[in-house]
């Protein structure tokens, strides 16, 4: 049995799909003893032939388990960040159509460059390697 733990914002919820508006919104219910789930929950009001509404349908999934994962991932996304902003090694990233998504504030001060100067590869090579010959192999190497 889930006994939901919000009655006003259930209320309001219903409220509306009685007035005709499907709604969905997260919404806390107490599914076990001590236990709070998150819910995505749907309501949708059914009309009947004379297009006022006889039902309500809702329908919920338990999200809280992704909810978590997603806040983990936030926070692991942080720490990330906060390693490779301090880091003393210059970093970049990029993505497969060699596009330069980041570079890190050692990157600028070692190099001299941002991501406006290097906005891709193409424009990194010529710049880190003048000579062209040797520019060709490290590339080569680099692949």
């Amino acid at each position: 049995m889930v006994a939901l733990a919000l009655g006003g914002q259930l209320r309001e919820l219903l409220r509306r799909a009685a007035a005709g508006e499907t709604v969905r919104e997260g919404i806390q219910v107490q599914v076990a003893a001590g236990r709070i789930a998150t819910m995505d929950a749907t309501f949708s009001p059914l009309l009947g032939e004379d297009g006022q509404v006889t039902e309500i349908v809702g329908s919920g999934v338990d999200v809280t388990d992704r909810q978590a994962a997603e806040v983990a991932l936030f926070e692991s996304e942080q720490r990330f960040r906060s390693m490779i902003d301090n880091s003393p090694v210059p970093c970049a990233l990029n993505d497969d159509d060699h596009h330069i998504l980041y570079v890190n504030p050692a990157f600028v001060q070692t190099f001299g460059w941002n991501l406006s100067d290097i906005p891709t590869l193409a424009d990194w090579w010529p710049k880190a390697y003048p000579d062209a010959d040797y520019g060709l192999q490290v590339a080569q190497n680099w692949q």
